[in-house]
């Protein structure tokens, strides 16, 4: 219980020491000087382009880190959208425009989730009956990953990069 309380004293005294250092803005900084790859391998499934299936809260996570993107309703075209990622150790939250064309939603900027890489694109795609948002880069990153580890697929690793829907409840 001492070290708990000592770790919450430290971490207090840090946020203070920083003069409330803006995570949000770090990273918009940050980011500006991202530039996308050449190319991208897509995921395999059935590219998605219906707006409305894409407005909604999605997310993925696991263990001590999340990350949500929320789009708006389109106008003219053009999403609104919110992108929340955050750790044990820091959040943020991004605000960003988006398209939707050939199952592809391109961001105006570069986002990046707690401990990933940034990116500028989702693939949509359905697979069976679930629709999933694909961040950029995901595929190569889960091929580099069975290889090194050795352990599942690049498709195995597909679930833990990639978001879903949540599903809203009624009741």
């Amino acid at each position: 219980m001492t070290g708990v309380l000592l770790l919450l004293a430290l971490q207090t005294t840090q946020i203070q020491d920083m003069g409330g250092f803006d995570q949000s803005s770090y990273m918009e900084k940050r980011l500006a000087g991202w530039k996308p790859a050449a190319t991208y391998h897509c995921p395999t499934g059935v590219p998605q382009s219906d707006a409305q299936s894409l407005v909604g809260e999605w997310h993925v996570g696991g263990g001590f880190e999340g990350t949500t993107v929320s789009f708006g309703g389109p106008d003219a075209g053009v999403f609104p959208v919110t992108f929340r990622t955050g750790g044990c150790l820091g959040m943020w939250t991004l605000k960003r425009t988006a398209t939707l064309k050939d199952g592809v939603v391109l961001l105006n900027k570069a986002v990046e989730k707690y401990c990933g890489e940034p990116y500028d694109r989702y693939f949509f795609v359905k697979k069976g009956e679930v629709l999933w948002l694909v961040p950029a880069g995901s595929t190569e990153r889960g091929k580099e990953l069975a290889e090194q580890c050795k352990y599942g697929s690049a498709a195995t690793w597909f679930e833990y990069f990639s978001l879903q829907k949540k599903l809203i409840r009624v009741g």
